[in-house]
């Protein structure tokens, strides 16, 4: 089995057989998409009622009815259709069980279709499959395939059924036609309300491989003759699918899916949820019996959230995100009311079983222990109850019972069940626990574990088990999808007259300040539809300490020990009046999260004061997510309809005239509305593709500081608000962003993403990024401090930098700091940085291509590069290129860098800071007080005049330190420190760890006019009392030593100081005991070397 590919059990066939002898189609094919089957969602839609369907599934369906009604004619679609429909599913079961549970490929696909409409007498013009698979004759093969959702992996390039009804061109006229009227009639006149659709359908069931199917499918039709572009009143098929496609991304960046908000939702919520403990002190865990089926102990799973199990454990009615069992093991069962479902919580064996005497169960043995009838401590034939027994074993682990899933003991070979189990609390992970471990019995006499668990609980993932049925007006309604105990928005309002007449008053507003001043109410009319709503005692403040069977502790152990000593602190008055004023807005989180707050316990009154903080702000987190999530569906909706499409080039595109009139009609008559509105539009919608927004919003801007209402109107809107019109993103066309101009034109980022795009940053510190395509960033007079990022490393785009408001190349100075270009006005008021441009010299990804003015002047890169080379007479950064430069720092404190080539580093005059690269450079501190530093390579330092800092650092280095007192290092390498007339006092630090040679040269001195003296542990070789060398540290070891000495007349190489004796007060001591202050006595000198080593005997001044 390949890797993701969906393969059915026999159980999953058997039960997709009684969905087709039920008649069931539309539930069979959404079992197998719930499976996996991507070709089950295009299938489950064109059989579907129209009341489940939105979007895409609704225009499908219309388009193959309206295929039948073309072809065959309405009176057969209305005969025939179902019977069709069901024989396709049937066969299409027969071909998943023939083919050992995998699913059908394309050809198979077709078909059976084929023989469905053929076998009722059905022309087979009217299969859709047929139909779409011909009239992309020209298209590569499979490609239909993937438009209607199938894996690759299930194209098959067999033309199955070879003379189907009509010829090519008819086919494709017949589908274009009828997908064209089912789009006419599900999206001409409400455009909105469609694509919204559209985008619910898209997320909840996932398929977003059928978009890219339409990508592939769309790039054809721009072959699709003129004739057929007439025949369908001129809309071809690539303008369907471009709509489909690329507008509603855009519709879909525009605003929140109502579904979305969930996620957002949870987000708020977790440090609500995280304070369980704090404020309650307990969590709330769900405990039925399982069974271990294949005998590697009981297995669990975490809690998923939508993606994982959900059941209603409690029999409210609700199904909630819950741990589970794996699907190798087994929950035991007892199918109470005799419906073929495990509906709850109550047909479990857990502390959700009722008992006899009307209370519930400690934990699951409790609850089956109520079924021993004769008392024996086994449940086993003996026992009345023990026929009714099931093993709930969920294959596809989704919290729904399907009638494969649930087996007889007698089919799983299970002899009896075992009563007695002793506490172990194992911890099983996923947030689960093994609570209490007993066995049962099996018929061959093994024995395998059964155990009472402890499965995690997620409250606020949850879905109703029962659908609202909402009239036409009530289906227009604003919507949230449902969370904890609450119902999808609209579905509450349905069943709550309060509620609705608030959400109709909600949406009615006209203006931010309106809503907000009903947000509470809406917040809070919501949350009384939750069934608990004031049932609950109101929360105490107790130190009473209690566990019940479905409670886990959340606290330490020494924080349990001490509300059991009821060792809490008292609160004070302030405390408890701040505690009692949050009481409201707990319970509406309890209502929104699914949980119950009865009980504060707390360890201090900060503890107790910190659940207030955090109930408050997520209080305001909730009401700031509903608050953005409903806003394009009621104050903003109606700008949204004066949206529409036009075609230009044979394209759709998205017109926003309509848009624009209409923000600047509102504005006639109450321009702070016009500005909040088109302000959250852009913030929360991010329509990134109506680059007339912008720009329509930089004119507000402008006219509302010169009316003086820009603070007011910042104000109305909020901090993050203003943030995030300080931000905003493209798309994958060519897009033109622009600064607004809000924050006080600060920290505004524009990101151009894919396309050839144009960024504005305008006043202010901006950061602008490109992405990829041929961008061009536009500055004008006054633009701030702003960052290029301009990362784009693919061939043939031409990214450019454009100044324009008159400013000229001689009224900017172009630098260079590491690998950024810096771009100065000379008046001070503004830079740009372009991140990484010289990043590979200029020639890589992040380079801008050309900088052009206003005057016509264009910079390339080379220009650009020899521009940052120039010095002045300032301060300068100087960096050399790998092929080798010349770099001259003339006047100024100066940094000169090296690279990879021999380069030649001048610093000319000045305190100058000069670094080679990995190349044989020179480098020259010329005057000032200059550091010069080698790196790698072989490299000649002269310090010039000056009081100079030379380091070698590696390879074989000449220090030349010149006028001045300097240090000279050569670190590793074989160095050769040089020293001329009136060289100074200089210091040689020559500290190696490696075995070269290292030279000490004197140029212009003979052997006799240098004196060797020791002071201390450094050796100072002196030829005058201003010229001196002071090698530090020379008799530490070798490995402070300079071994040769040059001098015009002699070279002296690893002089042996050991032996020559000091006489008198001679200062030379013995070489042997480096570092040794004792002075050796007598006075023989080696008679090979006694002429030049004699003079060096010297005496010490005093």
């Amino acid at each position: 089995m390949n890797e993701g590919e969906v393969v059915l059990t026999p159980e999953q066939i058997q039960t997709l057989y009684g969905y087709a002898s039920r008649g069931d189609t539309y539930g069979g094919w959404r079992y197998l998409a719930n499976l996996g089957d991507r070709y089950a969602d295009n299938a489950a839609a064109i059989v579907g009622k129209d009341a489940n369907l939105n979007g895409l599934n609704l225009w499908m369906k219309k388009g193959v009815e309206n295929l039948w009604d073309d072809t065959v004619g309405k009176k057969t679609r209305l005969e025939k259709f179902d019977r069709v429909a069901l024989q396709h599913f049937s066969q299409y079961v027969d071909l998943i069980n023939e083919n050992n549970g995998r699913l059908p490929n394309t050809s198979e696909i077709e078909r059976s279709y084929y023989k469905a409409v053929t076998y009722h007498g059905v022309s087979s013009s009217a299969a859709i499959d047929l139909v779409i698979n011909r009239s992309l004759p020209d298209m590569a093969d499979g490609y239909w395939a993937l438009g209607l959702g199938i894996e690759a992996e299930r194209i098959h390039n067999e033309q199955a059924v070879n003379n189907p009804n009509g010829s090519e061109s008819d086919n494709r006229k017949q589908l274009i036609s009828a997908l064209d009227k089912g789009f006419d009639g599900s999206f001409k006149e409400k455009h909105f309300t469609f694509l919204q659709s559209v985008i619910m359908d898209v997320t909840k069931l996932g398929v977003e491989y059928t978009i890219d199917g339409w990508q592939k499918i769309g790039g054809w039709g721009n072959g699709i003759i003129n004739d057929l572009y007439k025949s369908v009143a001129k809309r071809e098929w690539t303008g369907i699918f471009e709509i489909v496609n690329n507008n509603i991304k855009q519709f879909r960046d525009l605003f929140p899916n109502p579904e979305g908000w969930i996620d957002d939702g949870h987000q708020c919520f977790a440090p609500w949820v995280k304070e369980t403990k704090k404020r309650n002190g307990k969590y709330h865990v769900y405990d039925p019996l399982a069974l271990d089926l294949d005998g590697d102990g009981i297995e669990t799973v975490a809690a998923k959230g939508f993606s994982g199990s959900l059941f209603d454990h409690n029999g409210n009615g609700i199904r909630t995100a819950t741990g589970w069992v794996s699907a190798d093991d087994g929950l035991l069962v007892r199918d109470l009311n005799g419906n073929g479902i495990i509906d709850n919580g109550a047909e479990l064996f857990g502390d959700n079983t009722k008992l006899a005497d009307g209370s519930f169960a400690k934990h699951g043995y409790a609850a089956l222990a109520e079924l021993d009838s004769n008392g024996d401590n086994i449940i086993n034939a003996a026992d009345a109850a023990f026929q009714s027994l099931r093993v709930w074993q969920d294959l596809n682990q989704d919290g729904i019972s399907q009638t494969n899933e649930l087996r007889t003991l007698e089919e799983l070979g299970i002899q009896s069940l075992d009563l007695a189990y002793k506490d172990v609390n194992k911890n099983l992970g996923n947030g689960n626990t093994l609570a209490q471990q007993g066995s049962y019995t099996k018929t061959n006499g093994t024995t395998a574990k059964m155990g009472d668990l402890l499965l995690a609980a997620d409250n606020l993932h949850s879905r109703f088990k029962d659908k609202v049925e909402l009239t036409a007006e009530q289906a227009k309604a604003a919507n949230l999808a449902g969370i904890g105990r609450l119902r999808d928005l609209r579905e509450a309002a349905a069943l709550s007259g309060d509620l609705a007449n608030m959400l109709k008053a909600y949406s009615a507003a006209e203006t931010k300040e309106a809503q907000l001043a009903l947000l509470d109410n809406l917040i809070h009319k919501w949350a009384e539809t939750d069934s608990n709503w004031g049932k609950k005692s109101p929360m105490r403040l107790s130190t009473d300490w209690t566990q019940t069977a479905n409670e886990g502790i959340a606290l330490t152990p020494s924080q349990v020990a001490q509300l059991k000593k009821n060792a809490l602190v008292s609160l004070s008055d302030k405390a408890k009046a701040t505690i009692d004023a949050a009481r409201d807005r707990i319970a509406v989180l309890d209502a929104y999260t699914g949980q119950d707050s009865n009980t504060l316990y707390y360890m201090s009154e900060e503890d107790a004061l910190n659940i207030v903080k955090v109930t408050n702000d997520t209080y305001d987190h909730l009401a700031k997510n509903i608050y953005q999530n409903l806003l394009f569906q009621t104050r903003l909706q109606p700008y949204l309809n004066q949206i529409s499409f036009k075609m230009e080039n044979d394209t759709f595109t998205l017109d926003f005239s309509g848009l624009v009139q209409a923000f600047n009609h509102v504005k006639e008559t109450n321009p702070q509305k016009a500005f909040v509105d088109l302000a959250e539009m852009l913030a929360y919608g991010e329509l990134r593709s109506w680059y007339e927004g912008r720009r329509l919003m930089a004119d507000y801007v402008e006219e509302a500081k010169k009316a003086g209402k820009f603070e007011d109107y910042q104000k109305v809107l909020g901090q993050e608000t203003v943030a995030l019109l300080a931000k905003t993103s493209g798309t994958q066309a060519d897009d033109i962003l622009q600064n607004v101009g809000f924050g006080h034109n600060k920290n505004v980022s524009l990101y151009g993403n894919d396309g050839n795009d144009t960024l504005i940053g305008g006043a202010g510190n901006d950061y602008l990024e490109g992405g990829s395509g041929s961008d061009t960033y536009v500055f004008g007079k006054g633009f701030g401090q702003d960052t290029v990022y301009n990362y784009d490393y693919a061939t043939g785009r031409k990214d450019i930098i454009r100044f324009t408001d008159g400013i000229t190349a001689d009224m900017l100075t172009f630098t260079r700091e590491g690998n950024h270009l810096l771009i100065k006005a000379k008046d001070g008021s503004g830079q740009v940085t372009v991140q990484s441009y010289f990043q590979n010299d200029g020639s890589g990804a992040y380079r801008i291509d050309e900088i052009h003015f206003d005057n016509g002047k264009v910079l390339d890169v080379a220009t650009v590069k020899k521009l940052v080379q120039q010095s002045t007479d300032g301060s300068d950064r100087l960096y050399a290129y790998q092929s080798g430069s010349t770099l001259n720092g003339g006047l100024g404190d100066d940094y000169l860098y090296g690279a990879d080539g021999n380069d030649l580093l001048n610093g000319d005059a000045g305190n100058d800071s000069i670094y080679s690269g990995n190349g044989n450079d020179t480098l020259n501190g010329g005057e000032g007080n200059d550091a010069l530093y080698g790196y790698n390579g072989n490299d000649a330092l002269n310090g010039g005049e000056g009081n100079d800092h030379l380091n070698g650092e590696d390879g074989n280095d000449t220090l030349i330190g010149g006028a001045g007192n300097d240090y000279l290092e050569g670190s590793s390498g074989s160095d050769t420190y040089v020293f001329g007339e009136g060289f100074g006092q200089d210091t040689v630090y020559n500290y190696h760890v490696d075995k070269n040679s290292d030279t000490m040269h004197f140029k212009g001195f003979k052997a006799a006019d240098v004196h060797f003296i020791r002071s201390g542990s450094d050796l100072v070789l002196s030829a005058s009392e201003q010229d001196n060398v002071r090698i530090s540290g020379f008799f530490y070891g070798e490995n402070h030593r300079v071994d040769t000495f040059v001098f015009d007349d002699a070279a002296i190489s690893n002089p042996d100081f050991a032996k020559y004796i000091n006489a008198g007060n001679n200062l030379v001591q013995s070489m042997s005991v480096f570092g040794s202050n004792t002075a050796a006595t007598g006075g023989n000198v080696d008679a090979n070397i006694q002429s030049v080593q004699q003079p060096l005997l010297v005496t010490p001044s005093a």
